[in-house]
C-alpha cells in the first residue's frame, strides 16, 4: 500500500450518478470525482426554506402586536430552521464528492456501484501518493516466533501477485507486538481468494479463527508500473541456519504454549 493514502467516503447519502474521474486518474486536491444524486435532500431542503419564508413573512406583519415571549418563540423557530437549512445545504454540497489531497484516485469497483444507493460513510475509494510505498503483511504465531527472538535477520524481499520474477527490496521492517484478529485486507482471507481461515458468519471476511502478527516493510525503488495501492504478494525474510534439534523444541514450546493458552 501508499506510505500515504486517504480514504475517500461519503459524507451524505446517495445514488451514484456520475463518474467525473476514473479510477487511476491523477487528481489534485478539491478535483470532483463522484456526482451522487439525492431527491429526498432536495425537496426536503425547499420545504424548511418555505418553512422559513413562511416565518420571516409572519414576524415581520406581526411585529408590532407580539409580545416578548411571542418574539422569543419565533425567532427560537427561525434559528432552528436556519440551522437545519445549513445541514442541509452541506449535505448537498457534499453530493459532489471532490479529492481531499493530491495523488492517484483508486476506485476500481465504481463502475459495478454505478446507479447503485451509497450511504454516508461509505468507502467510495482512496487517493494514493506514488512517491512512498510499503507492504503490509500478517503472519502467523509460529513464524512470529522467529522474528521476534532472531537477532541477525539477512535480506527481506517481497513478491507482488502476477510479478513474481520481480524481486523487490525491503528494509526498516517494523512487527506489531500485539496479537489481531481482524484482517487489513479481505483479500488474505478464504473468502477473497487468500490462505488465512477466517469466521464463516463475519461477511466481510476479516475476521481470522487465530490471531495472528502484523508486520510493515518499507518498499525500495521499484518501477512504479509494478506498485499499485491494494497490490497483494509475499514477504520473504532470510534468517540465519538452524539446528533440526532447534527447531523441534521451539515448535514443541510453541504447541505447548498454544495448548496453555485455550
Amino acid at each position: 500500500e501508499s506510505a500515504k493514502h486517504t480514504r475517500v467516503v461519503g459524507q451524505t447519502d446517495g445514488r451514484l450518478h456520475k463518474i467525473l474521474q476514473q479510477s487511476g486518474e491523477q487528481v489534485v486536491k478539491g478535483e470532483p470525482l463522484l456526482q451522487l444524486l439525492n431527491p429526498e435532500l432536495d425537496i426536503e431542503l425547499k420545504l424548511v426554506a418555505a418553512q422559513r419564508t413562511e416565518l420571516l413573512y409572519l414576524q415581520q406583519q406581526n411585529a408590532a402586536l407580539q409580545g416578548d415571549s411571542i418574539r422569543k418563540t419565533l425567532q427560537s423557530r427561525l434559528d432552528s430552521l436556519e440551522r437545519r437549512i445549513d445541514e442541509l445545504e452541506r449535505r448537498q454540497q457534499a453530493l459532489l464528492v471532490t479529492a481531499a489531497s493530491a495523488g492517484i484516485w483508486t476506485a476500481p469497483d465504481l463502475e459495478e456501484r454505478l446507479g447503485n444507493w451509497l450511504e454516508r460513510g461509505e468507502k467510495l475509494g482512496d487517493i494514493v501518493a506514488l512517491d512512498r510505498f510499503k507492504f503490509v503483511a500478517v503472519i502467523g504465531q509460529e513464524d512470529a516466533a522467529s522474528l521476534f527472538t532472531e537477532q541477525a535477520i539477512g535480506q527481506i524481499s517481497v513478491r507482488l501477485t502476477g510479478n513474481e520474477g520481480n524481486e523487490l527490496p525491503a528494509a526498516d521492517f517494523q512487527i506489531i507486538p500485539f496479537e489481531q484478529l481482524v484482517l487489513p485486507s479481505a483479500t488474505l482471507g478464504w473468502k477473497g481468494g487468500g490462505k488465512i481461515p477466517v469466521k464463516g458468519r463475519d461477511e466481510l471476511g476479516l475476521e481470522t479463527l487465530e490471531p495472528f502478527f502484523r508486520i510493515s516493510a518499507e518498499l525500495g525503488q521499484a518501477d512504479d508500473r509494478l506498485l499499485r495501492h491494494g497490490h497483494s504478494g509475499q514477504i520473504r525474510f532470510s534468517l540465519p541456519a538452524e539446528s533440526v534439534l532447534t527447531q523441534v523444541f521451539r515448535k514443541l514450546r510453541q504447541f505447548i504454549q498454544q495448548r496453555y493458552q485455550t
